[in-house]
């Protein structure tokens, strides 16, 4: 479903001349190109296609570019496999744009003889794009057609953000149970109890619970209690033979010095295979060994890989501190906000490059961080000079401030326009007036953006409390979407 590396063609050329090659095997991999949404690769197989096939393959294409064209029926109503194949793949992009009219389109094509799990996959595709762009559900009568899974956590996620409480009550309630026991369901799950029913047991008791886990869903489940959130953590006591025991494995020795000449990619390549080697224990003190080392960003990665999750030493070092307080008190910002935003950006790295080209701890491109220096009146920042710390903190942090009093002192946004960019915050905080945070949190349109944002909030939290702070998660205001401007 994904191009391969260029290396490979030599042997494709000798592949395609053999009896293997065949045009089966070129429409399954168009299909799973266009899952994939690899529509440049998928253009390149058509050539691989002759006749009857070839017009098959050009309305598979089609239709995934264009869903509307399904409605040639000339074209698509045909009772022939691979027709029923694309029907299966496009009128679901169709009902996510268009979900009337890719329910009319069914009632024509559906007399085809579709497989049992075709029909599903395109009903279940009608019935999101519906309660999507409409805020319809399945009426009670035919709701136990959904059995998928991943259908019924769609429509209940639906539900939440259209803030439909009755439907999000049902649809949470028939997840499977390893699902609905997610902490993300657990809190909906009370908050949904909660709107529906007013004040009551269940509801308590399921926040109650969420708010000892160290969390965003726990955070906010003990602001809504009234509680600080619970951080869990583990004291750090090292036994300094084992760490030595530890320190002198060959494996993580060569990482070492990989790292020390500056082939950071080497270095963790072996690094990460000697972890495989190690138990929980010896994973935590070469977790402190990496830290010792200045590597600050491998030492939070060995705690995760390790399940050292309580050692919040290893995952949430204070590094930079002097400049990061620094800042905060140039910019009247908490330390521990900026600390959270350098630990989802970089994870301390401070000569870290995205594929974007954002760069150093706080990750600013170029572009960015000389728009940030000429408002802030800074020096106009080189491309290196990013991955200073001091220069990227101070124009990391100026940014974030500014954007901070341009959404009116409300985090979230602000936190997303740090990631997103503040003219799509623009449009997704537009007839929000007035909404629950965290409903709006959850309706951010980029995946990325949405996780970002959870992420920092809850890091913040627990760097708060490590600095003791008494910042709250979310301040009273904050709790709601206020109006732009």
């Amino acid at each position: 479903g994904e191009s391969q590396p260029k290396a490979c063609d030599p042997l494709f050329e000798v592949w395609r001349n053999t009896t293997h090659f065949t045009e089966s095997v070129v429409w399954t991999r168009l299909g799973r190109a266009l899952d994939n949404n690899e529509v440049t690769l998928s253009r390149y197989l058509l050539r691989y296609f002759q006749g009857g096939s070839k017009l098959a393959a050009e309305a598979f294409y089609a239709s995934h570019v264009t869903p509307t064209r399904l409605t040639r029926l000339a074209t698509y109503n045909r009772d022939q496999p691979r027709y029923r194949e694309i029907l299966t793949h496009s009128l679901p992009r169709l009902a996510r744009r268009e979900p009337e009219k890719a329910q009319e389109l069914w009632k024509t094509y559906r007399g085809l003889a579709f497989s049992i799990d075709q029909i599903g996959t395109i009903v279940d595709a009608l019935a999101v794009g519906l309660a999507q762009k409409r805020a319809v559900f399945p009426p009670p009568e035919e709701r136990e057609m959904f059995q998928r899974p991943e259908t019924i956590e769609k429509l209940a996620e639906i539900a939440v953000q259209s803030q439909a409480w009755d439907e999000a009550a049902f649809w949470i309630e028939a997840m499977p149970l390893t699902r609905r026991q997610d902490s993300r369901w657990q809190y909906w799950l009370a908050r949904v109890l909660h709107e529906t029913m007013g004040p009551n047991q269940r509801s308590e008791l399921a926040f109650r619970s969420l708010a000892t886990q160290r969390h965003y869903y726990g955070f906010l489940a003990a602001q809504r209690l009234g509680l600080p959130g619970a951080l869990n953590g583990t004291v750090q006591t090292n036994d300094r033979t084992k760490l030595v025991r530890v320190r002198t494995r060959p494996g993580l020795q060569r990482s070492l010095e990989l790292f020390a000449v500056e082939d950071a990619i080497n270095g963790r390549r072996e690094w990460y295979r000697v972890l495989e080697e190690l138990n929980a224990q010896e994973g935590t003190l070469a977790g402190l060994l990496a830290q010792e080392n200045g590597l600050l960003t491998l030492a939070i990665r060995t705690a995760n890989n390790t399940g050292a999750h309580d050692n919040l030493a290893l995952r949430f070092p204070l590094a930079y501190e002097p400049h990061f307080r620094l800042a905060g008190l140039k910019v009247d910002l908490p330390p521990a906000t900026l600390f959270a935003v350098a630990r989802q950006e970089s994870a301390f790295d401070h000569r870290a490059r995205s594929s974007a080209n954002a760069r150093g701890l706080m990750q600013l491109l170029p572009s960015t961080a000389k728009i940030v220096a000429r408002r802030h009146h800074h020096r106009n920042p080189t491309t290196s000079s990013l991955y200073d710390p001091g220069t990227n903190i101070t124009l990391g942090s100026s940014h974030l401030a500014w954007l901070m009093q341009r959404f009116d002192g409300q985090s979230a946004l602000a936190i997303a326009a740090y990631n997103a960019g503040e003219h799509r915050v623009d449009r997704w905080i537009k007839d929000s007036a007035g909404m629950p945070i965290d409903i709006w949190i959850e309706r951010i349109p980029f995946r990325e953006t949405r996780n970002y944002v959870k992420n920092v909030l809850a890091f913040r939290h627990v760097y708060a409390q490590m600095l003791n702070s008494s910042l709250p998660f979310l301040s009273h205001r904050e709790m709601t979407v206020a109006a732009p401007g």
